[in-house]
């Protein structure tokens, strides 16, 4: 049923959701000799949810009415369990400090849900799932889970407060893996030298108040599938043939509800690993005046979980699932700089981060694909020395303006069979020989031409203090990155839909034949798209932005008052997140989106709140 939002608000339409959480944690701590503190810790979280969203019949003029009414309505059920045992032993002995600790952990997470459908209803009043037809309805039922469960030490040794170690080890095991394959290892050390407490530094200069040199390496793992757009868990049984239902077959004179194997698994499929190597300074000055650090990583992840797509055959007829498949690596550095001060009753502090990360892809296994472009990847979002969260597509020239312009314009008739004024003219930036061959097409003509992946992260917090008031700030952004909205988000008229103020503003049109206008001529859009949505640089966007992501402003009442009320404390805030954003993404989308249109803007939150303790 199609409509228009006014329409849609106008009508009885609704959507209703009702969520209810119950949760519990419990601790327990016992000293059986005073260096020894023996704990276990428990939690449990269960989320029931109900949802019903009603379409109701809607009354566009008074010759159209849209219709069927419908009626979808869930119920999603979850719990989430863990436990920890933990052994902590401290022990000082002169210059010598030991600090032990060992430990079991547990997480099970268990998910199930279902879902109705019908539509039909005989009056928008009548809302309820059994009045609507039986024809066409729809019913599901899903249940998922998956376990975690892990044994770990650490050790760390410092003397004299001056040279320190520190060696961790998880054994760590996953229902997302196969038996011989669900437990791993994964060892870490790092070291550290305390300059500032050497006699040739503290004798010496006494404005150094902490240098530190410091490394580390180490081996982590993942047992997470996850899309890697949404960064959603996919799978929570990747290597298990799994059954699928909606595969009916005739049997006689009816048809029968059947399922299928759809998925190539991998039986010895085995965690995902990331090595890490860092090293880098940590320097506090006068007094703490002044705070500085800086390090540098070298992250190396293999065995990616990864599903080859496109890259392999289809003709078995079945899909491949996920394999452990590629090689990653990310570089880069990490800053940090503050300066915190007290000028009587007023202080106040600030604190700089900043970071950047070069990411490419490494090895892609068998998804290492000569592509005719000189590109190695798997022909569609993976390519070897290219970011793995890249856009591959076309690169764009403008608009066409006239018959003229599209007449002179190198052939792109391979992927615009049809151009017209105002479409958008593609680069041919190659051919079967390596050069461009003056024509545009799929093979030859397409590249990387941007990347989700931030080149450059960087934060503020700024808090100040005066006299019982506190305020607090915090500010975030990052640059070097790309963007894209498409679909309804991104295309004007999409499936009869809707259109945007900026694609109705800046529009090419024949009174107005801008060549670098930002959106191209006005067209209905069917669900296959037309030859101005290719993915092109033409629609990526500067992701680029500045957040003003928390401020808090409070006031603490005094102790002397306080007393006079038999309180330990009082403190009254105001908080507003997410402020203020400066961007030059489209104005209303959140440049942290990259969607097709099905996601709810960055909302403003204002909390006035009492923090009481007696």
């Amino acid at each position: 049923m199609k409509g228009t939002p006014v329409s849609f608000l106008e009508s009885e339409s609704f959507y209703k959701e009702k969520v209810s959480n119950i949760s519990g944690n419990a601790r327990l701590d016992w000293k059986p000799i005073s260096d020894l503190t023996l704990s276990a810790i428990g939690g449990y979280t269960q989320t029931n949810g109900r949802t019903k969203l009603f379409r109701a019949s809607q009354r566009i003029n008074n010759s159209i009415t849209l219709g069927p009414s419908s009626l979808n309505q869930t119920a999603p059920y979850e719990t989430y369990k863990t436990f920890q045992a933990l052994a902590d032993y401290n022990k000082t002995i002169g210059e010598h400090s030991l600090k032990i600790l060992g430990g079991y952990s547990f997480e099970k997470g268990y998910s199930e849900g279902l879902s109705a459908y019908r539509q039909n209803f005989p009056s928008n009043d009548l809302t309820e799932l059994n009045v609507g037809s039986p024809d066409g309805q729809q019913n599901t039922g899903t249940a998922t889970e998956w376990a975690l469960e892990s044994l770990f030490a650490r050790i760390q040794y410092n003397y004299a407060k001056k040279y320190l170690v520190e060696g961790v080890v998880r054994y760590d095991g996953s229902s997302r893996f196969p038996t011989d394959k669900k437990y791993a290892t994964f060892p870490s050390i790092a070291v550290g030298w305390l300059l500032s407490e050497e006699s040739f530094i503290k004798d010496h200069y006494s404005w150094i108040d902490e240098f530190k040199i410091k490394g580390s390496y180490g081996v982590l793992g993942n047992q997470n599938i996850v899309n890697n757009v949404q960064q959603r868990v996919v799978s929570n049984y990747p290597y298990q043939d799994v059954l699928n239902p909606g595969y009916n077959y005739p049997f006689g004179n009816t048809i029968s509800p059947g399922v299928a194997r759809t998925t190539i698994v991998d039986p010895m499929l085995r965690w995902e690993s990331t090595r890490t190597a860092d090293a880098g300074v940590e320097v506090a000055l006068f007094k703490n005046l002044l705070t500085f650090s800086s390090t540098y990583y070298n992250r190396y992840t293999y065995d990616i979980l990864v599903s080859p797509g496109s890259s392999v055959s289809k003709i078995l007829g079945f899909e491949v699932g996920v394999q452990n498949s590629g090689k990653l690596r990310n570089t880069g550095w990490e800053f940090t700089l503050g300066h915190q001060k007290k000028l009587n009753d007023f202080s106040y502090n600030v604190n700089l981060n900043f970071s950047t990360v070069k990411n490419r892809v490494v090895d892609l296994g068998v998804g290492n694909i000569n592509q005719p472009n000189g590109l190695v990847g798997n022909g569609s979002t993976l390519f070897i020395g290219y970011p793995i969260q890249a856009y591959y597509g076309y690169q764009a020239d403008g608009l066409f303006i006239d018959a003229a312009d599209i007449a002179s314009y190198t052939n792109q008739t391979s992927i615009n069979p049809k151009p017209q004024p105002g479409d958008i003219r593609y680069k041919d930036i190659s051919g079967p020989d390596g050069v461009p061959d003056g024509k545009v097409d799929a093979t030859y003509d397409r590249t990387v031409i941007g990347s989700r992946i931030p080149k450059y992260t960087y934060g503020m917090n700024i808090g100040m203090n005066y006299k019982g008031f506190d305020l607090g700030i915090l500010l975030q952004g990052v640059s070097g990155v790309k963007g894209l909205l498409d679909n309804y988000a991104g295309f004007a008229l999409t499936q009869n839909g809707n259109i945007q103020r900026w694609q109705a503003d800046g529009r090419w049109t024949a009174a107005n034949p801008d060549r670098n206008a930002i959106y191209p001529r006005i067209e209905q859009l069917p669900n296959t798209g037309t030859p101005n949505t290719l993915l092109s640089d033409y629609w990526l966007l500067d992701a680029s932005y500045l957040r003003l992501k928390n401020i808090q402003l409070g006031y603490t009442i005094p102790k002397h008052i306080l007393n006079k009320w038999k309180l330990s404390g009082l403190r009254v805030y105001a908080n507003a997140e997410n402020l203020f954003t400066k961007s030059n993404y489209r104005k209303g989308w959140d440049p942290e989106i990259n969607s097709s249109g099905a996601y709810y803007p960055i909302m403003r939150n204002f909390t006035f709140g009492v923090n009481l303790s007696f």
